[in-house]
């Protein structure tokens, strides 16, 4: 009978949703997948900035404000193009 506990945390475990980590399952590999922070405050991912469809950039930015604030941008000089 102890086993049921144990198996009613286990089960309850595999439906929690984790945002804030990269997985197999989850990865961040295009525009519009986004890692956010376990508070809400921040996401990671790839942007195209603009009307942009070739140049991608990894950043940083606040995630649930009005327009995108970017905090931190990688790749500036040399973006990833995608053509």
């Amino acid at each position: 009978m102890a086993c049921v506990p144990v198996f009613i945390f286990l089960l309850l475990i595999s439906f929690c949703r984790c945002d804030d980590q990269l997985t197999q399952g989850k990865p961040l590999i295009s525009t519009g997948d986004v890692l956010v922070s376990k508070g809400g405050i921040f996401a990671l991912g790839f942007f195209s900035p603009g009307s942009s469809n070739t140049s991608l950039f990894l950043g940083i930015w606040y995630h649930n404000i009005p327009g995108r604030t970017y905090v931190w941008v990688t790749n500036r000089v040399n973006p990833i193009t995608t053509a």
